[in-house]
């Protein structure tokens, strides 16, 4: 009887052990089948494990070599990170004409995020020769395939007309899909159409909706807006305090005429309470960031010992920054109006 079941235990274990293998040889089979079909895939998982430094000791030129074998595999999304390494000179020396070559061999493939990359080249002239036509070509194509920054430069195109013909319509159409996957410049954009009513009707409550959005995002020229929007009144409830706490955020954020306005408002003391030095303070730092009308209100308040010392030389110094300004912009204006004139017959 014991010997029975010692022998059913054993044939038990026979199959056990043969059917474990039979799994193992199939789990192995899949693995070498995947990775001698796909393993271009396994390369360029590797190589942006490498490139962000997650689970691995970040090394651009261990990510630069796994992206170059599975590029060569005609991985576009190895192609395109190739393109941009060669593009910046992470992990690789830079070299401007192989960036724009794996951009084009991921572009062939339609790989958004080179696409795109390809547009910025020849939005700005660089590694190619400046063509703002090929730029909206380049970005039309990566703004369909949902690249967001593609979707408003394009809109900033339609806008301003370069490269394409001027269209707001078709400037709100891709400022809108870009900022709805919550790109604050686009956010911001839409926000000045709607207040400055271009292509659209003005409403100041749809500017400040996609200002708020933008400011969120800690885009301070949105924060400034609104803080002029609190400021005036327009699209909202005039709230002065609430207009210093936006100018404020902006301020911090380096944005110069929030700055100045934030001066503004501790030299006046609208919606704070008034404080000459720390007007002074913001006034500085606006002027210093080139804002003319803080260089020139440094000017008086140095000149008449306004919330600073009274200092002839200083107040000299910043009136005269102000006035290069000022007549920097007078010589461009009228250069501007020379190059508008027609040409006799």
């Amino acid at each position: 009887m014991k010997n029975d079941v010692l022998q059913k235990i054993k044939k038990t274990m026979k199959y056990f052990l043969f059917f474990s293998l039979f799994i193992i040889f199939i789990i192995s089979s899949f693995i070498i089948y995947v990775i001698s079909h796909e393993l271009y895939t396994v390369q360029s998982m590797v190589a942006s494990l490498y490139y962000s430094g997650y689970g691995v000791s970040q090394n651009y030129t261990k990510a630069a070599y796994w992206y170059q074998k599975a590029a060569d595999r005609d991985d576009s999304d190895a192609q395109s990170a190739l393109g941009y390494m060669y593009d910046t000179g992470k992990g690789v020396t830079k070299n401007s004409d192989k960036a724009v070559y794996w951009y084009r061999k991921a572009a062939e493939q339609n790989n958004p995020l080179a696409l795109y990359n390809l547009g910025n080249l020849y939005f700005n002239g660089e590694r190619v020769s400046q063509n703002k036509a090929d730029a909206a070509r380049w970005y039309r194509k990566a703004a369909d395939r949902g690249v967001a920054k593609a979707q408003y430069y394009l809109g900033y195109m339609y806008q301003s007309g370069e490269g394409v013909a001027l269209n707001l319509v078709e400037a709100m159409r891709w400022y809108r899909k870009a900022a709805e996957q919550g790109l604050a410049d686009a956010q911001y954009n839409l926000g000045s159409i709607y207040q400055a009513g271009e292509g659209v009707a003005k409403n100041n409550a749809e500017a400040m909706r996609w200002y708020l959005k933008a400011a969120e995002q800690k885009c301070p020229e949105a924060q400034n807006s609104l803080g002029n929007m609190y400021f005036n009144g327009e699209g909202v409830t005039q709230n002065r305090s609430e207009a210093a706490r936006w100018f404020k955020k902006a301020a911090e954020l380096g944005f110069a005429s929030a700055q100045y306005n934030l001066g503004d408002m501790y030299y006046s003391g609208e919606g704070i309470p008034q404080n000459k030095k720390e007007a002074a303070l913001w006034y500085r730092k606006a002027a210093e960031n080139g804002d003319a009308d803080a260089q020139s209100m440094l000017g008086y308040m140095f000149e008449n010992g306004d919330g600073v010392h009274q200092d002839d030389s200083e107040s000299a110094r910043w009136y005269s920054k102000a006035a290069q300004q000022h007549e920097t912009t007078d010589q461009s204006q009228i250069k501007d109006s020379d190059n508008n004139e027609g040409e006799g017959e």
